[in-house]
């Protein structure tokens, strides 16, 4: 396991007795007697910290099933020291972690996450601005389209043009087109609405939708690692967990209809808010994202890997429209019943 080393004294904070610890995905499983823990590594800040805390304790009086619990030390804190390190003690949740490709998971997941947000109505965040982001979305987009626009120039205009500025420049205006067709989506829809709605009823987003973040217990899905939360609506999440769920299977539309409708029965959403997906979907976060590993962070990837990822984006465009456009038919319709 890389990153902090492993504690001498584990549970000493908590008051716990010496155990065992074995890692497991970059955390420990911590087992004292009969009672096993999740050992967690903090890399948050003290206000991201206290914002998570609150999220994992209102979600707890909320009723969510599996929800893991935030153990406090021996001092009330959310967080105990060992030497230089800190870590968070969670209860151990049993389950297996989720395949999305497997038939079955990612429609549970698309369940975890419907209940996870009727849990989150009523959250108020710690913090009235930090980690909010009612009403937040056009402004975030326009100036991610700015940074695309940037990286295309930057690509166009260098001096000693590498393979990956060459093709990042071609692919440009497809993916500053369809930012502002996401655009106009966004501002055609009842998003300010319904952000409006949400910040005073409050809501919850998970955020961070990787496969092992979803376990598939005996008492049925949960969600774990709530480290990335924030306060926002709900579609957002599902948006996250179609948009993996679809790259991984080539953007074949009919995995996402079925998630799509498993979390509509179980979240009771309608019409208005899944009106929000597909812009959510269309606006070319990857494009924007693969730039600024590339133009910002300087990320030291061979540029075979930089170019593979723009020559899938290329490659999938034609099968992505073609999906969106199904998925946002089954979005629009009635729930049955209804």
């Amino acid at each position: 396991m890389s990153g902090p080393r492993r504690p001498k004294d584990p549970g000493a904070p908590w008051g716990l007795p010496a155990g065992e610890l074995t890692p497991v995905r970059g955390a420990y499983l911590l087992q004292c007697g009969n009672e096993r823990y999740c050992l967690k590594p903090v890399t948050l800040n003290r206000r991201e910290v206290q914002f998570v805390a609150a999220v994992l304790e209102h979600l707890g009086r909320a009723g969510l099933a599996g929800v893991p619990r935030l153990l406090p030390t021996l001092g009330g804190e959310p967080v105990g020291r060992m030497g230089r390190q800190r870590f968070q003690l969670l209860q151990w949740q049993d389950g297996r972690e989720a395949d999305y490709l497997r038939p079955g998971d990612a429609e549970a997941a698309a369940v975890a996450l419907a209940r996870l947000h009727l849990a989150g109505r009523g959250f108020v965040p710690p913090f009235p601005r930090f980690r909010v982001l009612f009403g937040a979305w056009p402004r975030r987009w326009r100036r991610k389209r700015a940074e695309l626009a940037r990286f295309a120039e930057l690509a166009k205009s260098s001096a000693r043009p590498t393979a990956f500025d060459r093709e990042y420049a071609r692919f440009a205006p497809h993916w500053l087109a369809e930012a502002d067709e996401a655009l106009a989506e966004l501002d055609a829809s009842p998003y300010r609405a319904l952000s409006a709605a949400a910040r005073r009823l409050g809501s919850l987003c998970h955020h961070d939708l990787a496969h092992h973040n979803v376990l598939l217990t005996a008492d049925g899905p949960a969600l774990v690692d709530f480290d990335y939360a924030l306060a926002d609506l709900g579609v957002h999440d599902l948006a996250n967990l179609l948009r993996r769920l679809l790259r991984l299977g080539g953007w074949d539309p009919a995995p996402g209809r079925s998630v799509l409708l498993a979390y509509r029965e179980a979240a009771g959403s309608g019409p208005a808010e899944m009106s929000l997906l597909l812009p959510l979907l269309r606006f070319p976060e990857e494009a924007w994202q693969t730039g600024r590993q590339y133009y910002v962070e300087n990320l030291p990837w061979p540029e075979e890997r930089y170019l593979e990822q723009l020559a899938r984006k290329h490659d999938t465009a034609p099968a992505r429209r073609a999906c969106l456009a199904e998925l946002s038919v089954t979005a629009s319709r009635k729930k049955r019943g209804a």
